[in-house]
């Protein structure tokens, strides 16, 4: 006889949540959905998900992954609401969100207090790795926990073990973000020169991108900026939001950042002076 499926809940069915959903049902888990808009709810029932009627829920399957965007999804959708006073006695919870060190060491005190197990496990990786499965996740967390993500999370790509301590991850995320946005700056700033010069901007990007530079990131987006994209409102958006979080994570440790300050002023300037924070 076989054993019975996993049962897994995804709270938050943006782009990445969609597809993690999607692989988890691939695998053969048995998947509950809930997203505060029913749209892809609804796509995902059709596919052969079971929808939650809320989140708390969803909070009542054995794993369940938090996919909200940001502080204030993730705060209000389970801080504010108390989910984890309906958990089952055998839930662990993984946030895959990308937040700020405040809230990740809130949501530390608040499962310890509720006495619920607790994984974080941001990732790396744009929607088509995500729908591809190859993923870059962060994981920390007590044995228990960890140990109950790791199989889940292995379906969604390369789980990198970063210890006990969820907050270690989440702070992880935030510096590797701004190494991101840090990176978008310097190849604009060398291609810009290059440019000046009448050098072949996007020659100069795919030599990098094979050779001293090397990396997924340079290789990613270095032939958009040598052909002179910057960056959309919302990827702009995103950059502050990633950069603020770095320069508050370096307030709270009482380490400088100048480097992020500089990039701050930077998107500042090119966003018009529309700042997510401060």
């Amino acid at each position: 006889m076989e054993g019975a499926k996993t049962q897994v809940s995804v709270i938050g069915l943006g782009a990445m949540g969609r597809e993690i959903a999607r692989n988890l049902l691939a695998a053969d888990y048995d998947v509950t959905v809930w997203n505060r808009s029913p749209e892809p709810v609804n796509e995902l029932i059709e596919e052969g998900a079971t929808a939650a009627q809320s989140p708390e829920q969803a909070f009542s399957c054995e794993v369940v992954l938090t996919t909200l965007f940001g502080d204030e999804a993730v705060r209000t959708v389970l801080v504010e609401n108390d989910v984890l006073k309906y958990v089952s006695a055998n839930t662990t919870h993984i946030c895959m969100s990308t937040v700020s060190n405040v809230l990740s060491r809130e949501l530390i005190r608040f499962h310890d207090q509720a006495e619920v197990d607790y994984a974080s496990a941001p990732m790396f990786g744009r929607p088509e790795a995500a729908k591809a499965g190859k993923l870059n996740i962060l994981l920390a967390g007590s044995s228990v926990a960890a140990g109950k993500a790791e199989p889940v999370l292995e379906v969604l790509g390369r789980v990198w073990r970063m210890g006990t301590d969820p907050n270690h991850a989440h702070l992880a995320k935030i510096a590797g973000n701004s190494m991101i946005v840090e990176a978008w700056h310097t190849m604009s700033e060398a291609t810009a020169v290059l440019n000046a010069h009448g050098a072949d901007a996007e020659q100069f990007m795919s030599i990098m991108g094979q050779t001293l530079f090397s990396a997924p990131i340079y290789q990613a987006y270095g032939p958009s900026i040598a052909a002179g994209n910057g960056l959309d409102s919302a990827a702009m958006s995103i950059a502050l939001k990633d950069n603020r979080l770095m320069r508050q994570a370096g307030k709270d440790g009482q380490v400088p950042t100048p480097i992020a300050e500089q990039v701050h002023d930077l998107l500042h300037d090119a966003s018009e002076g529309t700042d997510e924070g401060g």
